[in-house]
């Protein structure tokens, strides 16, 4: 943990931010590798992905995601998302550092959200954890859209999850492989493209 931390802080906003396309970003989710190698690499995994949100996340604050993250209050966040549309519908997904306070940049944990298309509506899946990846909080959130297609107000229940129940924990490990491994795999793929790509020629 003193590690991932250690990485977190020294990393700087300053870079400036590099998007992949839908395309390049997997929708599928594979499993961590044998138990005797899962804790090392997921710390090395997670270390990475830290470094890419602080260098290239966008800035924002927890709002109307407190209930369901299980915090007192908003707190500045930094973090990358994204929307696809697939056959049962769209899709979101982000991960964030959540920081102290407004004046205060340590991070305090970190949040995945992850949205699916459900019925008329959608279940949203709030994962907290530790700065080292360990399971605190989860949260599912259902909403339902009207003919319009927005939120219908008052519509959203929130369902708090057992975080040691058996689904519960194998639905986070996808989710956190997805992010430490497949994302993070895409994501630099794009900036290698992005360092690579020829400037363009001036026209005469």
């Amino acid at each position: 943990m003193f590690l991932i931390l250690a990485i977190v802080l020294s990393m700087t906003a300053g870079i400036p931010l590099v998007n992949a396309s839908a395309e390049d970003l997997p929708i599928g989710n594979h499993s961590v590798k044998g138990p005797q190698d899962s804790v090392k690499r997921s710390s090395n995994d997670l270390s990475n992905l830290l470094g890419i949100l602080m260098k290239t996340g966008d800035d924002d604050i927890v709002g109307e995601t407190t209930t369901e993250l299980g915090l007192a209050s908003d707190l500045p966040t930094k973090g990358r998302d994204f929307t696809i549309t697939g056959p049962k519908g769209e899709e979101r997904r982000e991960f964030s550092i959540v920081f102290a306070g407004s004046s205060d940049k340590t991070p305090r944990c970190l949040y995945i959200e992850h949205r699916v298309a459900a019925g008329h509506g959608a279940d949203a899946t709030y994962y907290r954890m530790s700065l080292s990846g360990k399971l605190e909080h989860v949260t599912v959130c259902h909403i339902e859209y009207g003919a319009d297609g927005k939120v219908i107000p008052g519509s959203a229940i929130d369902a708090e999850k057992n975080v040691d129940a058996p689904e519960v924990q194998k639905a986070f490990k996808r989710e956190f492989t997805y992010w430490t491994k497949d994302w993070v795999k895409a994501e630099k793929k794009a900036q290698a493209r992005t360092v690579a790509a020829p400037a363009a020629t001036p026209a005469p």
